[in-house]
This record gives C-alpha cells, sequence and structure tokens, in this order.
C-alpha cells in the first residue's frame, strides 16, 4: 500500500481495533519476550503504526524508543506518548537506515507487509548491538504469507503461540548468531 492508502486508513480508524482488548495477548507477550531477551536499552520498533505496543513496553521499561511508520497519520496519532525516552518518526521501514544500533529490534504486525520481508530482516540485523535480538508477531493467517524468517545471520532463541476468540499469533525472538 502507498503512504497515501496508509493515511486514509489510519485517518479513517480502520485500524482502531488493534486497540482491543482482543489484541492484549500478542502485545504483552512481544513486550515481556523484549524485557526478558534484551537489556530494552534501545529499542526500534519498524512499522510501528499508532505505537500501540509501547504502552506494553513502558511498564518493563527501556532506556529509549524510537517507532518508524510510514503513514505521518498513524505518527500523528502516535506522539501523543512521546515523552524524554520516546520518539516517532516517520520512516519507510523497507528502506530505514538508522543512525546506530539497537538492542532489540521489534516487527510486530508488519512484515506480511513487505515486499521482501526476509531482506528487510537481514537489513536491521545489521543494526542490532552484538547481544541484541529481534522480536517478531505475525498473525497466523499471514504465516503462509511468505513471512518465515529465513536468514543465515539470525538464530531462533524462543517461539510462542498465542491464541484467543480473534485469532492466533506467533511471536518469536531471534539473536545474531556468533
Amino acid at each position: 500500500m502507498s503512504p497515501n492508502d496508509w493515511n486514509r486508513e489510519y485517518s479513517e480508524g480502520i485500524w482502531d481495533f488493534l486497540k482491543d482488548p482482543k489484541e492484549v495477548a500478542h502485545y504483552a507477550v512481544t513486550a515481556a519476550m523484549v524485557h526478558h531477551f534484551s537489556d530494552s536499552d534501545l529499542i526500534l520498533d519498524v512499522a510501528c503504526g499508532e505505537g500501540v505496543l509501547q504502552q506494553y513496553l513502558r511498564p518493563w521499561g527501556y532506556g529509549s524508543y524510537l517507532g518508524i511508520d510510514k503513514s505521518p497519520a498513524a505518527i500523528d496519532k502516535a506522539l501523543a506518548r512521546k515523552d524524554d525516552r520516546t520518539s516517532f518518526m516517520v520512516a519507510d521501514g523497507e528502506h530505514f537506515t538508522p543512525s546506530h544500533r539497537f538492542s532489540c529490534i521489534i516487527f510486530s504486525e508488519c512484515l506480511y507487509y513487505f515486499s521482501e520481508p526476509n531482506r528487510v530482516i537481514q537489513h536491521y540485523a545489521n543494526w542490532l548491538v552484538k547481544a541484541g535480538v529481534m522480536v517478531t508477531s505475525i498473525y497466523a493467517s499471514h504465516e503462509s504469507e511468505n513471512t518465515s524468517i529465513k536468514t543465515d545471520s539470525l538464530m531462533l532463541l524462543e517461539e510462542t503461540t498465542i491464541i484467543n476468540a480473534r485469532g492466533a499469533w506467533k511471536c518469536a525472538v531471534f539473536s545474531k548468531k556468533a
């Protein structure tokens, strides 16, 4: 989708369902994985939308959080969560080049929107600190849509599936191979 399509959908509230209580389980598991497997010092949330996941990360604590999304409308909504450790910026997650490395890079419900998810994963693997991790959350109906992570530079540390009335999500943590 084009940035204009994303802007229209965020402006019209099409993505408001992501704030529904039925979404809590996968956000909570994703946030717990970030906390448990990383030092949570420097977090990058790729294609963060309105920054809903950031709400779940905040109680665990973090050094700094950067959420990026290509939709200015989504980032405008996310800016309500901005503070001295939390920032958001308009950037295309498929092509963004960070200014520094991160201890955790998150892909929550976004890999299936990238034309080449494994190329994107490989690109961001280069922006992890030595002991950094990637955390992913994928809605199960999209699993067959070329969203399994296939790269020689990452290894799976943990994976779990969350199931509720709305559906199923696969949450996973990857680290850089030594």
